[in-house]
């Protein structure tokens, strides 16, 4: 799972710029590793490609009714574009991971030689330039229509004793799609997280070394000095989600309804997720991204958000002009479901609540269930 092979690795990175025998393997273990990566995101791109022309080729003699067919390829277009999409970021997000690599050894007992101070830092300020970059990608694709799960096909393919080889190959296709696409993402969750985490401990390690060295000299290197600035007051995410909360109340209530009070926009959970991923781009962009929607057992509800470095499991919901608070209570169960599965003792919920009036029943701040405290953010979309 996502959050045990992030923790892992975050344990051995952690290992690594304390002991110098323990680097050296790793970096031998960790460079393997990358190669292999970049492999297997090669391997999906043109895999997703010759799976594509595959499946139309043969679409195109299996005698589907034309609106099976457009039911179809349009699955098997946007798994497509999915894939070539995240390979594209997970390559990039591979390279500047191997950058942060080698920046792991030159972070290490820099004392008062300011040469190498000044090398540390101009090429750890370039390193996190580039995670920013793929960061933001990151967190405009799962925030994006791109982010959300696969188009299902609306017609199913009819067997007959004809088609039945060519038929059960389309789906062989489709399926073999599906499961590149779900992996490409993981991959793109993971690297995002490790290339934040990544940079975290480089710049934590920098300031221990530099401790009395910083001066004028390095005015200029605004991404490690901003990120020394934060890992020295981090914010908590329960915090960053209030902020969210109340940039939303303020600016955007109207964006959510097509007659406000009564009725809602199309699909305004997708729009929630948008706004929040909009949100972290601008206020966090370095150190924060929406991920993927995990499979919780009752459909894609719930979402992961990752916030220096840590994964966080966040339910949306709304409220008002025919969804009840039921239909927002309903997430505590859910989330309480997650944190047994995936070993976690905290998770949020975020509501959105376009009711005309408070006198109804509210959440309370926090809820202590039997796998861990949910914290409920409410946010007032109708004013």
């Amino acid at each position: 799972m996502i959050a045990q092979s992030l923790s892992v690795r975050n344990s051995l990175l952690e290992q690594s710029l304390q002991s110098s025998s323990f680097l050296s393997s790793f970096k031998k273990a960790y460079s393997t590793e990358l190669l292999a990566q970049q492999s297997k995101h090669m391997f999906f791109a043109e895999s997703a490609r010759i799976w594509q022309s595959q499946w139309l080729d043969m679409a195109k003699t299996t005698g589907l009714p034309g609106n099976v067919f457009q039911s179809h390829r349009k699955v098997v277009d946007s798994l497509a574009a999915r894939i070539y999409t995240v390979s594209t970021i997970n390559h990039s997000a591979v390279e500047v991971r191997s950058q942060f690599s080698h920046l792991m050894e030159l972070s290490r007992n820099i004392g008062q030689d300011m040469t190498r101070a000044v090398q540390a830092f101009k090429t750890t300020n370039l390193a996190i330039n580039s995670s920013v970059k793929i960061i933001a990608e990151t967190n405009d694709f799962f925030a994006s229509e791109r982010g959300v799960r696969a188009i299902v096909p609306t017609a199913p393919i009819f067997k007959t004793a004809k088609n039945l080889e060519r038929a059960e190959k389309l789906e062989q296709t489709e399926a073999h799609l599906s499961i590149a696409a779900t992996e490409s993402e993981e991959n793109l969750h993971i690297n995002g997280a490790e290339l934040i985490f990544l940079a975290n401990t480089i710049v934590t390690n920098l300031k221990e070394e530099l401790v009395g060295v910083i001066d004028e000299k390095f005015s200029h290197y605004k991404h490690v000095l901003n990120r020394m600035e934060i890992l020295a007051n981090p914010a908590n995410f329960l915090t960053l989600l209030q902020q969210f909360a109340a940039g939303v109340t303020k600016n955007y209530t109207k964006e959510f309804w097509q007659k406000p009070g009564e009725k809602f926009v199309t699909n305004p959970e997708a729009l929630a997720k948008s706004y929040l991923g909009i949100f972290l781009s601008g206020a966090f962009g370095d150190i924060a991204f929406i991920g993927p929607e995990i499979a919780s057992g009752d459909g894609y509800v719930d979402i992961l958000v990752n916030f220096l470095g840590s994964d966080y499991v966040v339910e949306l919901k709304i409220v008002g002009a025919g969804w009840s608070i039921g239909w927002a209570e309903s997430g505590l169960d859910q989330l309480n479901r997650y944190m047994k599965t995936y070993g976690c003792d905290e998770s949020y919920l975020v509501v959105f609540d376009g009711r005309k009036t408070t006198r109804g029943r509210q959440l309370n701040a926090f809820y202590e269930m039997p796998n861990g405290r949910v914290n409920v953010v409410t946010i007032r979309i109708y004013n």
